[in-house]
């Protein structure tokens, strides 16, 4: 109830296209789009520049359960845009914004998330270049490197080891798996994109700049004069990319979906407790950086990590069976012990430097924004 019916909708058309410009009455795309359908998949494959568009029907897919099954699994259906002012998709697209500004303002990256070691001194802005553009799984790779270097082992319950360094079912497996984790996801995460067709944080918050979106529509009076006071004035502008975000609808977020190394990896590796965290943060890290750069809203993130467990709890027990010789019932034994909910989780608690994040949460929009006046010496 209440749905304003606008979906993603940032298509670019091709220069050399079928059709030159957007069939009659093609864009913007609404709710009665999605779940994309072929005709629409058709120009949309053929003709634009838009991501990898997957249907239920799509040969990777071929012996996945329902898209529908992972949707419910991490949550269920995602907030849009809504004539309600207290609907949580106002609250989504309010913690995008304040994100933007606090990267604007400088506010130190330790007081807005929780950072794993190899990011513990870095900037918003530098944590926005990270996961800009990178290959998928860089970061985590290292963290990985890391643990090996340190002398952290595998599990022999989980995966055999024919010696005590056996370098094939060691750093070999580790350099498979984590490309495997990515490779099972994505085509899920991106049909789920498809089917739901959420747009982008820049789409909505442009349109309230140019006062397309009004307080008429739903949008809550602190949105509204938060994006007014800010110094954008395209879609792009808004995030700290020169493209704006990647050509695919929001959510969930591709980034955290491929951020599965919490699970996958406490699974095959003997972790301690404070190598878990790591990881944890990792994953994290990553997934947040995007609401940082003003891509994806946090429930994008959430979606998105909860959807890499999903397919790893899924899927990990058969390839490990199938490609290691592993126990199948109790690599699942282990699975259903350590698999946890992003919904639920206080990733704080594994902050090694216990830093507080409540000067950043305690600030009200307008104190904020008064700061980010500042920044830009815009007012007062």
């Amino acid at each position: 109830e209440g749905d304003l019916c606008i979906r993603y909708s940032k298509i670019y058309f091709l220069e050399n296209a079928a059709a030159t410009a957007p069939p009659p009455n093609f864009l913007p795309l609404d709710c009665n789009d999605f779940p994309v359908r072929d005709n629409v998949a058709t120009i949309l494959r053929r003709d634009t520049l838009s991501h990898s568009v997957i249907l239920p029907s799509d040969f990777m897919l071929r012996y996945e359960a329902s898209v529908f099954s992972y949707i419910s699994a991490v949550g269920g259906f995602p907030h849009f845009p809504n004539s309600d002012p207290n609907h949580p998709f106002w609250e989504e697209m309010t913690q995008v914004v304040r994100a933007q500004v606090a990267r604007h303002n400088n506010v130190p990256a330790f007081d807005v998330l929780p950072l794993p070691d190899p990011f513990k001194s870095d900037t918003l802005h530098t944590l926005c270049g990270y996961v800009h553009d990178e290959w998928p799984g860089v970061h985590h790779g290292k963290l990985i490197h890391q643990f090996v270097q340190g002398g952290t082992r595998m599990d022999p319950a989980i995966i055999p080891q024919r010696c005590p360094l056996d370098f094939i079912n060691h750093v070999v497996a580790l350099s498979d798996l984590h490309t495997w984790a990515i490779g099972i996801t994505a085509p899920i995460n991106f049909s789920a994109k498809w089917t739901m067709g959420v747009p982008r944080p820049e789409e909505i918050a442009i349109q309230i700049k140019d006062k397309r979106l009004t307080q008429a529509h739903g949008v809550p009076d602190h949105l509204v004069r938060m994006l007014d006071g800010m110094n954008f004035t395209t879609s792009l502008g808004f995030t700290a990319y020169p493209e704006g975000s990647p050509n695919h609808p929001s959510w969930p977020a591709m980034h955290s979906a491929a951020s599965s190394a919490s699970l996958w990896l406490a699974v095959v590796m003997d972790l301690s407790e404070e190598e878990f965290c790591q990881v944890k943060l990792m994953d994290y890290a990553v997934s947040y950086a995007r609401t940082v750069a003003g891509v994806h809203y946090p429930q994008d993130n959430i979606a998105g990590l909860n959807m890499g467990q999903e397919a790893v709890a899924r899927h990990l027990a058969h390839h490990l069976r199938y490609k290691y010789g592993a126990d199948k019932k109790v690599v699942q034994q282990k699975i259903d012990r350590l698999r946890f909910d992003w919904r639920d989780e206080d990733i704080w608690k594994c902050d090694p430097y216990k830093r507080k994040h409540a000067e950043f949460e305690l600030k009200s929009n307008d104190e904020l924004l008064r700061d980010y006046y500042k920044v830009y010496n815009n007012g007062p």
